[in-house]
């Protein structure tokens, strides 16, 4: 992934970025992928992530986030532990937490997997695939009945076409990146040399959010 931020955007997209450039860098993930092992992550030292050619890391990220599996919380909060992470995100920040319910995090990440072609033939970005459900994390395909005309699910239709790779990126990507709080349900980053802020918004009930888009402050 190249991203780089210009103009109002997802901010999907800014994280999705974060998550690939922590992952794809990584030689601890490049020997777990190509061993079919779990992966054990220490911290990175800069010489070994210039050592990963560029060209091989698409492939090592696309194989790390179809084939390393996500944990289910122990008994402690919420947190998921995958790819070497204990991701937690969602505990410090509860109001960037899109799903609710009978939903979770592990059970998102493993569906998200599934839609995951096999060999990769497109750029990780354009990587779509259809579910039957949204994740209120990338506001591109996330429909309601009157942006449609009809609730889908009703007549039949339930299927979305989402971007999987994004998605689980930006779920690595929301742990290893910084996140600005600017104040309930405002949040916002750094990307391109520039803040970012967006909000996060009801989706169908006050259980359910969705990420908004993201603009620049200055």
């Amino acid at each position: 992934m190249e991203f780089e931020p210009q103009t109002e955007h997802a901010p999907v997209l800014h994280f999705a970025q974060a998550g690939y450039d922590w992952v794809a860098a990584r030689p601890e993930v490049r020997r777990a992928v190509e061993r079919g092992e779990d992966v054990a992550c220490r911290r990175l030292d800069l010489a070994d992530a210039i050592s990963i050619p560029r060209s091989e890391r698409r492939l090592i990220a696309h194989r790390a986030i179809a084939a390393q599996l996500a944990t289910p919380p122990n008994g402690e909060g919420n947190s998921v532990n995958w790819l070497g992470l204990r991701l937690g995100w969602f505990e410090r920040l509860p109001q960037l937490k899109t799903w609710a319910g009978g939903q979770s995090l592990h059970l998102l990440i493993r569906e998200r997997q599934s839609l995951l072609p096999a060999p990769l033939e497109c750029p990780l970005e354009d990587v779509r695939g259809p579910s039957k459900s949204t994740s209120g994390f990338d506001a591109r395909t996330v429909a309601t009945a009157i942006d449609v005309g009809f609730n889908a699910r009703k007549v039949g239709r339930g299927l979305i076409d989402v971007y999987p790779a994004v998605e689980l990126l930006a779920i690595l990507g929301a742990e290893v990146s910084p996140i600005i709080c600017f104040g309930h349900r405002a949040y916002g980053y750094v990307g391109g040399g520039r803040t970012w802020a967006f909000e996060t918004f009801d989706r169908g009930s006050h259980y359910y959010k969705v990420w908004g888009t993201a603009r620049p402050l200055s």
